[in-house]
């Protein structure tokens, strides 16, 4: 089994692992693998040369290998790391030579993809042993399975070393690297009435911006997924968007109640933007207008937006404004088609007087 080609950090060829914060070793130069630990992604490696100066003769050392993708860094640091839950805390990382401007790799990204996943089955998990289904009480518009929903996906996340900002909780750790914007249940009357357009959606923001999301219908089960620079997804197969250009020809998804016909061919009002904005994504609809005022917090569509980003599709603000806002204040005008000609021309006449 090939694991992948390694580049040191630090000094070439050293030899001394040493047991310090932050230590770092050479690894370009050949590993072999001696069988799988418990699964693909587990390994046991044998470290040749470096055995006796750390004692690996003496004891099992067991690496979690990810996919890999090009030339990789690997950094093992002196620190705790979780064995029986992989998803607990990104201690080790790897970093990617492809783009500077990127804070977390691909490697990582998919790590994410694999917790959010996790927490999307546990939130379908309690949802479904909910026996009260209506409002909290707590605020207008909140839902019993709103509040358990959001309780079971901030602890996994927390728990994972990352920061979150939620519709239900608001921010919780925004000082960590990757601040997840999430909405556990996008659709909440949709569901409390057992129409099947409800959803999950997990966006994970660094540095640079949107870097990986899930949205997940669980009323149904579809999912579309994407990471930054790597495309979009529903159910595993790549998408794009429907290339409609001419407002004229365009089936639309709306949010809101239109007070006048925009020049569309068609539209529909689902009442869950993720899913809708996904849905544009993967070209079942050719646009989505927003045709209410600021009414979205970046929870409602953050996921959407990579998806339909990376799918090959356009989305704004309607007044021109960044949509990712980190604050639980903060409200968007999202509009998002398939081309940028289409886009274009629903901006232009949803600002016309």
């Amino acid at each position: 089994m090939i694991i992948g080609r390694f580049i040191a950090l630090g000094h070439r060829h050293d030899d001394v692992f040493e047991r310090q914060h932050g230590s770092r070793f050479n690894l370009e130069r050949e590993m072999h693998v001696k069988r799988p630990a418990t699964c693909v992604r587990r390994v046991k490696v044998n470290f040749p040369r470096l055995t006796h100066a750390v004692g690996l003769h003496e004891m099992t050392f067991v690496m979690y290998v990810e996919p890999m993708v090009g030339r990789q860094i690997l950094e093992i640091c002196d620190e705790r790391c979780y064995v029986d839950n992989c998803h607990a805390g990104f201690l080790v990382r790897c970093y990617t030579e492809t783009s500077k401007h990127d804070t977390v790799s691909a490697v990582e990204a998919l790590r994410i993809i694999e917790l959010f996943r996790e927490v999307a089955s546990a939130i379908h998990g309690r949802i479904h042993q909910d026996e009260d289904w209506g409002l909290s009480g707590n605020r207008d518009g909140q839902y019993t399975f709103d509040v358990s929903a959001d309780a079971i996906a901030l602890g996994l996340l927390t728990s994972a070393g990352l920061g979150v900002l939620s519709e239900e909780s608001g921010v919780t750790h925004p000082d960590r690297e990757i601040l997840v914007v999430m909405d556990p249940i996008d659709g909440s009357t949709n569901a409390s009435a057992g129409l099947p357009w409800y959803g999950t959606s997990l966006c994970a923001l660094d540095e640079v911006g949107p870097l990986a999301s899930l949205v997940v219908n669980q009323a149904t089960g579809t999912s579309w997924h994407a990471i930054r620079g790597q495309g979009a997804y529903r159910d595993g197969q790549r998408i794009t968007p429907s290339g409609v250009e001419k407002l004229g020809d365009a089936f639309l998804t709306v949010s809101g109640l239109p007070e006048r016909h925009f020049g569309w061919r068609q539209f529909r009002c689902y009442g869950a933007a993720a899913l809708d904005i996904c849905s544009v994504a993967d070209g079942t609809f050719d646009a989505y207008a927003d045709l209410s005022i600021d009414a979205h917090g970046s929870w409602d569509y953050a996921g959407a937006l990579l998806v339909c980003e990376e799918a090959g599709g356009v989305i704004v603000d309607v007044n021109g404004r960044d949509l990712i806002a980190r604050s639980h204040l903060d409200r968007r005008t999202p509009v998002a088609a398939a081309t940028p000609a289409l886009l274009a021309e629903l901006v232009k006449a949803i600002k016309q007087p």
